[in-house]
């Protein structure tokens, strides 16, 4: 991602919910909802797959040189295969409705294959009073609650609920993904209440209550052409891949309430000197591209780079600046590389970069892909922590 695709980068760094509410208003798109003649059913998800004696690896896809990481779930009778953004940063199963979507997303011909409930004769509507209503970063979308068989990495629901989307508009038209993969905690879902939050129904089925990531950087340099999609690493559902790590997994303990996967960050560091203190918070979000931190601490230390200059809400610096930037988790330093701490503005202009590091309004800390292709990540579900160890490739 250093990079053919940074115009959009700005707008599709978070893409992902980030706040979530149910719509009251009852402004929604008329349906045809005639889907095998649904009917209206019990909301309680059915697993299905006994415990699992090894964890499942299933392959990851980079899109657009690390701007998004997916993999493919399998839904529906008979199944139909779509492309999911894997998301901590968010707690639904959000899948587009390609009978019905209205969505710019569902008319982009770059899209994966869309879900069609029409092609499903297990797919049913769930009963609920509300139409549902995802906010995402630069969007929303409006959908309808369903149920359907769902399956990943040899897990299998039978009757798993999700939103099926079908109007608004989410700021993935023209991405490789029809849907969205929440992998935060069920406390974190606009359908909590129904549990449409996959990895919360099948935890209890994986050999051990965790999942884990090896994001893969990309190989190919800035100024090569490479395809829109690309593998993009490992996602381990009820453990770890040693293949992909060494040393000691670092554990540091989820901040409660749950909902996000947010722990306490020790330190954050630019130039070797600390720009927080002992109190500042990360949220851990797959979902996110760059790394947002507090806008005043950000804009002071960004700000400091000789020749840098804000752009758009992003800061820009000369490309050969010897900068560096580093975050503290559990005693261990964690230095972004050069590669992943400045992204080329334009190919027209290679001397001028963005850095990753992006002024918010949260008073937390956004850590996103940015950092996480350089470590091996855990999310272990009970007890709630989130670890990191060093890559082995």
């Amino acid at each position: 991602m250093k990079l053919a695709v940074f115009a959009i980068l700005a707008a599709l760094v978070h893409a992902a919910p980030t706040k979530r509410q149910e719509d009251q208003d009852g402004d929604v798109i008329s349906l045809d909802l005639t889907y095998n003649s649904p009917q209206l059913v019990d909301d309680e998800p059915e697993i299905i797959h006994k415990a699992a004696k090894v964890p499942h690896n299933v392959p990851v896809t980079d899109w657009a040189r690390e701007l998004m990481y997916s993999t493919q779930i399998q839904v529906g009778t008979p199944p139909q295969t779509v492309t999911l953004h894997l998301d901590t940063g968010s707690g639904d199963l959000a899948i587009w409705n390609g009978d019905n979507c209205t969505m710019p997303e569902c008319k982009s011909p770059t899209n994966q294959p869309q879900f069609h409930p029409k092609d499903s004769s297990t797919f049913k509507l769930v009963n609920t009073s509300a139409p549902p209503l995802l906010q995402y970063g630069i969007g929303f979308s409006r959908g309808v609650w369903a149920q359907d068989r769902v399956s990943l990495g040899g897990f299998t629901q039978e009757h798993q609920n999700f939103l099926a989307q079908y109007g608004g508009e989410t700021g993935y038209a023209g991405r490789n993904v029809t849907g969205l993969l929440g992998m935060s905690f069920g406390e974190l879902s606009v359908g909590k209440k129904i549990k449409t939050n996959w990895i919360a129904n099948a935890i209890g089925r994986f050999k051990k209550p965790m999942f884990s990531f090896y994001l893969q950087h990309t190989s190919a340099l800035a100024n090569e052409t490479i395809p829109v999609s690309t593998p993009g690493g490992v996602l381990t559902l009820g453990g770890v891949n040693k293949k992909y790590f060494k040393g000691k997994i670092r554990y540091t303990k989820v901040k409660q309430p749950l909902g996000f996967w947010r722990i306490p960050l020790d330190v954050a560091k630019f130039n070797g000197e600390a720009i927080t203190n002992g109190t500042a918070e990360a949220v851990i979000d797959t979902g996110t591209s760059l790394i947002y931190g507090p806008t005043a601490i950000v804009d002071q230390a960004m700000g400091s780079i000789p020749g840098a200059n804000k752009y758009q809400g992003m800061w820009r610096v000369p490309c050969n600046t010897t900068a560096t930037f580093s975050l503290t988790f559990s005693g261990k330093e964690w230095t972004i590389p050069p590669r992943d701490f400045l992204y080329v503005a334009s190919r027209a202009d290679p001397r001028q970069c963005y850095t990753a590091i992006v002024p918010s309004v949260s008073s937390y800390w956004l850590v996103g892909d940015s950092f996480l292709k350089n470590v091996y990540s855990v999310f272990q579900w009970k007890p709630a922590r989130v670890g990191f160890a060093e890559l082995r490739v």
